[in-house]
C-alpha cells in the first residue's frame, strides 16, 4: 500500500453544458435517458444537490442539512442565517475528505528488457471490475472483471495473487465468500459457480432446479454466516432468491412492484452485522431494509440528484456498525447513511483522480474499515478509509 493522503473536494468549476448541439433522431433509449433527465430536473428543483462536475448534475458548493457525524470535520461554509433563541443552526455538509490508500489493478507486465530476454508476459490488468468482496477470516480480496471472465485475487495488502474462473465464467457479477468456499454469480450462465480457496470448481445451483428456483440475471450475492444461507439478487425475476451454501432452494423474497416488499430491477443485496437484509432496489431509486425472513422494514432514496437521493444505487455495504454505504453509477459518488437510513454525507465525485470515480459499482468495507470501490470505468479497485 503508499502512504495515505488526504483528498479534498474539488473546486474546479462545472463543465459548460451549453445549449447548442446537433440534432439527431430520437432512439427509445435516447427518449429514456431524455425521460429520466426530465425527472431529475423536476426534483432538482426542491432538492439540495450534491457536488459535481458532469454537466447534467448540479455544482452546488454545498449542501444544507440537519447535523450529521461528518458535520463536525466539514470545512467552514458560507455564513448561514443566525438562528433564533433555542433554534439550532443548520450544518453544512461538503464531500467528506476521504483518505485515499491505494488503487488495485491488477498484475501490471514486465518491462520492455524482461520482454526481450524471457519472451513476453501477459498481463492481467482489471478491465471492468464490478463487484468486490474480502475474506473476514484472511482479509483476501477478490474482484469480479466482467470483460476478462475472471475473479482477480488480492491479498490483504493489495498485491495481486492469481485469478480464478477462467474457463468456466462468462459474466461474473456478485462475488461472496464463506466457509472457505468462494460463491461467483454468473448473469449470463444463470447460476451461481463455487469455487474452493485453491480456486478450483465444486459445484454449480441456480439453473435447471424448477421454475421457482431457477435464476434468470443473478446480480449481486451475499451469505448471512450465522443462518449459512446464500441471498441473490435477480434482476430479472426482481426478487432475491435464498439458497443454502450447499444450493439447496429456501425460498424467493418480492416480487416486481413498487410497493414495500416488491422490487423493480434489484441489482445488489448485502446482510447486516444484525441481520437485516438490503437491497439496491434500482429502478426504484431506492434501498430497502428488510429483517432476516424479509420481511420490509423500511427504505430510503428516491430519484433526483441531491443529498440521499438514489438515481442509479448499485453496490452496497455495511459495516460494523451498520452503516450503509451506496453507489451510484449515475451520480458517481458513494453515499453513506446510518442503520436508520438517514444520509450523512457522501465522497467522490466524477473522475479519474483518487477519490473519484467513474461508473463505481461494487464496494465492501473490511475488518480494519477500510473502504473498496470497484471503479469500473477506471477499471480498478480503489482502496479509502475514513
Amino acid at each position: 500500500m503508499r502512504h495515505a493522503r488526504q483528498v479534498k473536494p474539488s473546486r474546479r468549476a462545472p463543465a459548460d453544458t451549453g445549449a447548442a448541439s446537433t440534432a439527431r433522431a430520437v432512439t427509445p433509449v435516447a427518449a429514456g435517458a431524455l425521460l429520466l433527465s426530465f425527472s431529475l430536473l423536476a426534483a432538482a428543483l426542491s432538492r439540495p444537490m450534491l457536488v459535481s462536475s458532469v454537466p447534467a448534475l448540479s455544482s452546488a458548493a454545498f449542501i444544507s442539512a440537519p447535523a450529521s457525524a461528518f458535520a463536525a470535520s466539514a470545512p467552514a461554509a458560507a455564513a448561514a442565517p443566525t438562528p433564533t433563541a433555542g433554534q439550532r443552526a443548520p450544518q453544512p455538509i461538503r464531500e467528506y475528505p476521504i483518505k485515499y490508500l491505494d488503487s488495485l489493478t491488477g498484475q501490471k507486465s514486465q518491462s520492455s528488457f524482461w520482454n526481450f530476454l524471457l519472451g513476453p508476459e501477459r498481463a492481467l490488468a482489471l478491465q471492468k471490475p464490478h463487484a468486490v468482496a474480502v475474506d473476514p477470516e484472511t482479509g483476501a480480496i477478490y474482484v469480479t472483471d466482467t470483460a476478462l471472465h475472471q475473479v482477480f485475487v488480492f491479498d490483504q495488502k493489495g498485491q495481486f495473487l492469481r485469478t480464478l474462473g477462467e474457463g468456466y465464467l462468462l459474466s461474473p457479477v456478485g462475488v461472496a465468500v464463506a466457509e472457505g468456499k468462494l460463491f461467483v454469480s454468473d448473469s449470463a450462465l444463470k447460476r451461481i459457480v463455487v469455487f474452493n480457496a485453491e480456486g478450483k470448481r465444486v459445484r454449480e445451483f441456480g439453473h435447471f432446479l424448477g421454475e421457482e428456483e431457477n435464476l434468470e440475471r443473478p446480480t449481486g450475492l451475499d451469505v448471512d454466516r450465522r443462518r449459512r444461507l446464500l441471498y441473490v439478487a435477480d434482476a430479472l425475476r426482481h426478487a432475491v432468491l435464498v439458497y443454502t451454501l450447499e444450493g439447496n432452494f429456501v425460498r424467493r423474497i418480492g416480487q416486481r412492484g413498487v410497493g414495500e416488499g416488491q422490487f423493480n430491477f434489484p441489482v445488489d443485496v448485502k446482510v447486516g452485522p444484525e441481520g437485516r437484509i438490503y437491497v439496491a432496489d434500482t429502478l426504484n431509486y431506492r434501498v430497502q431494509v428488510l429483517d432476516g425472513e424479509g420481511r420490509f422494514l423500511f427504505r430510503f432514496g428516491q430519484i433526483g440528484d441531491g443529498l440521499g437521493d438514489l438515481p442509479r444505487p448499485k453496490g452496497l455495504a455495511v459495516d460494523g456498525g451498520g452503516r450503509i454505504y451506496v453507489t451510484d453509477c449515475y451520480l458517481h459518488v458513494v453515499q453513506v447513511f446510518d442503520p436508520t437510513g438517514r444520509v450523512e454525507f457522501f465522497f467522490g465525485q466524477p473522475g479519474r483522480d483518487p477519490a473519484r470515480f467513474f461508473l463505481p459499482a461494487g464496494i465492501a468495507v473490511d475488518r480494519e474499515g477500510r473502504i473498496l470501490v470497484a471503479d469500473g470505468g477506471n477499471r480498478r479497485v480503489q482502496v479509502l478509509k475514513l
